[in-house]
C-alpha cells in the first residue's frame, strides 16, 4: 500500500489601530496497515515461485506558515505542526502451514521506496509600537513495526533460494523558525518535538523445516534479513530584537527507540546446499540543530538553545 499525505496552511493579519494576530495550523493523523499473509495450516503447492510480499510506503508532507503586523498594538505570528503516524506492514506465513515450489520462495515485508516526512512551521511577528511575538513549533509522533513472520510448526520445501526479509527505511526532517520585531519587546521561540519508535522484526518460529523438495535434493539458499536504516534531521531556529527587549529561543528534542531482529525459533530446521544467513542491521542518523538570535537597543537581549535527544538501540 501507498500513502501520501500533503498538507499546506498559511495565515496572516495586520493591524492598524489594534492587534495583529496571524495563526496557521497543519495536522496529520494516518494510520496504514498493510499485510501479505498465508493463514495456519495452509498448504500451497507451485511449478514455480512463491512470493508473499508486503510493501507499504508513508510519505506525509505538511507545511504552515504565519505572520502578524500591528502599526498600534502588539504583533503576533504562531505555526503549529503536529503529525501522527501508525503503520504497520506485514508478511507472513501462519503456524503449520505448508510450501511446495519448485523455485525461489520470498516472504519479504518493507518499503520498496523510503518513507518520507517533511515537517515546516514558520511564524513572525512585528509591533511599530508594542511587543512582538512569533512561535512556531513542529511535533512527530511516528511508530512504525514492520514484521515478517513463519509461525511455529511450518514446512517450506523448495527448489531454488528462500528469501525471508523484513525491511524499513525513514528519512525525517523537521525545521521550526520564529522571529519577531518591535518597538517594545521582540520574543521569539521555536521547537521541533519528536517521539519515534521503529520495531522491525523477522521471526522463524518454533519447529519449522526449510528442505528440498525431494529426498536428496536441497535448496540452493536461505537467507534471513531484518534492516532498518532511519535519517532524522531537526531544526529549530528563533531570533526576537526589540527597541526596549529581545528574547530568543529554541528548542529541539527527539526519542528514538529502535528495535531489529532477525530470530530462528527452538529446533528449527535449515537445509541449503549454499549458504544460511541470519542478519539483523540497524543504522542511524541523527542531525540536530537549535540556533537562537536576541537584540536590544535599550534593556536586555537573552538568547538560549537546548538539545535533548535519547536513542534507545536493539538489534
Amino acid at each position: 500500500g501507498s500513502v501520501r499525505l500533503f498538507a499546506d496552511a498559511g495565515g496572516g493579519a495586520m493591524g492598524v489601530g489594534g492587534a495583529g494576530v496571524g495563526l496557521a495550523l497543519a495536522v496529520g493523523d494516518v494510520s496504514s496497515v498493510t499485510a501479505a499473509e498465508i493463514a495456519d495450516g495452509v498448504v500451497v503447492k507451485a511449478g514455480d515461485d512463491v512470493a508473499a510480499d508486503a510493501d507499504g510506503n508513508l510519505d506525509d508532507e505538511l507545511y504552515a506558515a504565519s505572520f502578524g503586523l500591528a502599526l498600534d498594538g502588539k504583533g503576533a505570528g504562531g505555526s503549529l505542526v503536529w503529525s501522527l503516524i501508525d503503520d504497520a506492514t506485514t508478511a507472513s506465513l501462519g503456524s503449520g502451514a505448508e510450501i511446495v515450489a519448485t523455485g525461489d520462495v520470498s516472504i519479504t515485508a518493507g518499503d520498496s521506496a523510503i518513507d518520507r516526512s517533511y515537517l515546516e512551521a514558520g511564524a513572525g511577528a512585528m509591533s511599530a509600537s508594542d511587543s512582538g511575538f512569533g512561535i512556531s513549533i513542529v511535533t512527530l509522533d511516528r511508530h512504525d513495526r514492520v514484521t515478517a513472520d513463519i509461525g511455529a510448526d511450518s514446512r517450506i520445501a523448495l527448489g531454488g533460494s528462500l528469501t525471508f526479509d523484513a525491511l524499513s527505511r525513514e528519512s525525517i526532517s523537521l525545521t521550526a523558525v520564529g522571529g519577531a520585531g518591535a518597538e517594545a519587546t521582540g520574543i521569539a521561540g521555536s521547537a521541533t518535538l519528536a517521539n519515534i519508535t521503529e520495531d522491525t522484526t523477522a521471526t522463524l518460529g518454533d519447529r519449522t523445516v526449510v528442505e528440498g523438495v525431494t529426498a536428496g535434493d536441497r535448496p540452493d539458499s536461505v537467507a534471513m534479513k531484518a534492516d532498518d536504516a532511519t535519517t532524522l534531521t531537526q531544526i529549530a531556529g528563533a531570533a526576537g530584537i526589540g527597541g526596549d527587549n529581545g528574547v530568543g529561543a529554541g528548542l529541539v528534542q527527539a526519542a528514538l527507540a529502535k528495535t531489529t531482529t532477525a530470530t530462528v525459533g527452538n529446533a528449527a530446521d535449515l537445509d541449503s546446499a549454499g549458504a544460511v544467513t541470519v542478519r539483523a542491521d540497524s543504522l542511524e542518523t541523527v542531525r540536530a540543530y537549535a540556533v537562537s538570535l536576541a537584540g536590544s537597543l535599550g534593556e536586555v537581549a537573552v538568547a538560549g538553545a537546548l538539545v535533548v535527544q535519547t536513542v534507545d538501540l536493539t538489534t
